[in-house]
């Protein structure tokens, strides 16, 4: 059976097409269609944007889209080690030969009660079989000192993340098929079902948090923790930058769209489709919606605090802020960003958004 790269690359050079001139069909970088045929996955912020730019690209060769998918988890099923019965084996309890049990018998009879004592011996040779107790755990504290960490947890396991202006220490319970995350000190509480991922906002210094929960089972909650800092940059700000209809994004800096409000106030995001994209976004910290979206489809999203955004391709995209024009960024770029009301100096509230590497 053909490899994932080799299908891909073989159906390319029998279009007669280069990198280049898909790249700049399908809005997906060079980097990341030379990836998919040299199979180097690792380069992906995430799977999820790999699975999309794989069907975009086997959609755009005339491939069938399903068959490449299948052959990208049989992939990766077949990178899992094997369980270790499947490596050595069933273990078979060795059976005692009929010829053993007829002497058995024969020592029985004329033997009396030494063949009780050949038999126990017998036994005494099999190892006994001793079942597991279960052992008292303590709780433990996990640290996240990398940009994303998995976990085990338990019921009073800890997590602990350190960022400039401190530390945020938060503590899980296991409860009937579902993980919360309770802020030591009060806050809002996260509640993760299995496949979940919900995050948690930054600003002011504090990360940008996200918590994907990957399933529970006896052997614990597998938690993916994944952080990403941001920083607010308080800037002059004049009329003309926050003025409805206006450019205004810098690349890889905080911009202020809405400046100076009394008090936040509801925000609209509109998004034109140009090509195929996938998108996703979770508004004033409530579900992850992810869909794909093809040329000409529109979306508009309604927050009142805050919207977090993420898309696969930034030349396939036109975003509007409240009325003001935000680049999203360059053909095939993964873009996350990050839009929140933030308390300025003056006691007033800008909008700012936030670059999320």
């Amino acid at each position: 059976m053909k490899s994932i790269g080799e299908t891909l690359r073989e159906a390319r050079e029998a279009r007669g097409a280069s990198i280049k001139q898909i790249s700049q069909d399908s809005n997906i970088s060079k980097e990341y269609l030379t990836a998919l045929e040299e199979e180097n996955f690792d380069i992906f912020p995430a799977e999820t944007y790999l699975l999309g730019f794989l069907r975009n690209y086997s959609e755009y060769l005339g491939l069938d889209t399903e068959k490449t998918i299948a052959l990208y988890k049989n992939y990766k099923i077949s990178e899992e080690p094997a369980p270790l019965e499947e490596l050595v084996g069933t273990t078979h309890h060795n059976r005692v030969p009929a010829r053993l049990i007829v002497i058995v018998l024969l020592l029985l009879i004329l033997g009396g009660g030494g063949g009780w004592f050949f038999l126990r011996g017998l036994s005494a040779e099999r190892p006994a079989v001793q079942e597991a107790e279960p052992v008292g755990r303590e709780s433990i504290q996990y640290r996240l000192d990398e940009d994303e960490a998995q976990w085990n947890l338990f019921t009073e396991d800890e997590i602990l993340i350190s960022y400039e202006k401190g530390e945020l220490h938060m503590i899980v319970s296991v409860e009937e098929k579902k993980l919360i995350i309770r802020p030591v000190g009060g806050g809002s509480e996260l509640v993760l079902a299995p496949g979940d991922e919900k995050i948690l906002p930054g600003g002011e210094g504090i990360p940008v948090i996200s918590f994907r929960l990957s399933s529970i089972s006896e052997s614990g909650a597998l938690l993916t923790v994944h952080r990403t800092d941001v920083t607010v940059v308080r800037e002059a700000v004049s009329e003309e930058t926050a003025a409805p209809g206006v450019q205004v994004m810098e690349e890889g800096k905080e911009t202020i769209l809405l400046a100076g409000r009394l008090a936040p106030e509801d925000f609209t995001l509109n998004v034109l489709f140009s090509g195929y994209c996938l998108f996703r976004y979770q508004a004033d910290n409530g579900d992850i919606i992810e869909k794909f979206y093809r040329d000409g489809d529109r979306i508009r999203l309604d927050a009142s605090e805050s919207l977090l955004y993420g898309l696969s391709s930034g030349g396939a995209v036109s975003l509007k802020i409240s009325g003001v024009n935000v680049v999203p960024g360059r053909a095939g770029e993964v873009s996350v960003k990050y839009i929140q009301w933030v308390k300025n100096d003056e006691g007033k509230y800008d909008l700012v958004l936030f670059p999320v590497q």
